[in-house]
């Protein structure tokens, strides 16, 4: 008697079971519904546009000559500046690990590879900005010497190159998300 209750019990309720722990069942996301999000999960924090003011901004701020003409005030803009685009690279990662669980596992990848490229465009642009402030007084100062400038030259170079680049990789990364 207790085996055919058993038996009953089974009968009735792994089906219901099965409804609710299927990945295909009730929590799956549809792939239009994952492209709408993911298009929303990479426009709706800011559009391209504030990025590139933001970027102005840093690296309008960054042209200040702290050798010659030391200035507090700009020194304290430059740096929140700073700050606020190393934040814009941690909101970046939290916004893919919120976003993650409404997209199919294709739209996931995509996802991750745009806030990848999104953090190393930030970086950059961190480290350009860093570069350009500290190394433009020296390129400008006509005591320096040639060594010393030219060193400082190709640092610039290099931390340019490399945001260029790193700049590019993002910005294709989110037209093909946006455009798609």
């Amino acid at each position: 008697m207790r085996k055919k209750w058993v038996l009953f019990v089974l009968a009735l309720f792994v089906p219901i079971f099965a409804i609710f722990f299927n990945s295909t069942s009730v929590h799956a996301v549809s792939t239009e519904d994952s492209k709408t999000e993911l298009k929303a999960s990479v426009t709706t924090p800011m559009a391209m546009e504030n990025y590139q003011n933001i970027e102005n901004s840093l690296l309008s701020a960054a042209q200040y000559n702290d050798i010659t003409s030391p200035n507090a005030a700009a020194s304290t803009r430059f740096q929140s500046r700073l700050k606020n685009v190393m934040h814009l690279r941690k909101t970046a990662k939290k916004t893919y690990k919120h976003e993650k669980k409404f997209l199919t596992s294709g739209d996931r990848l995509i996802l991750k590879n745009y806030t990848s490229s999104l953090r190393n465009y930030l970086y950059a642009l961190h480290d350009y900005a860093v570069t350009y402030q500290e190394d433009m007084p020296v390129i400008n100062d006509q005591n320096t010497e040639s060594d010393t400038r030219n060193d400082a030259q190709t640092e610039l170079n290099e931390a340019k190159s490399t945001f260029d680049s790193s700049k590019t990789a993002w910005v294709n990364s989110y037209n093909s998300i946006v455009n798609q």
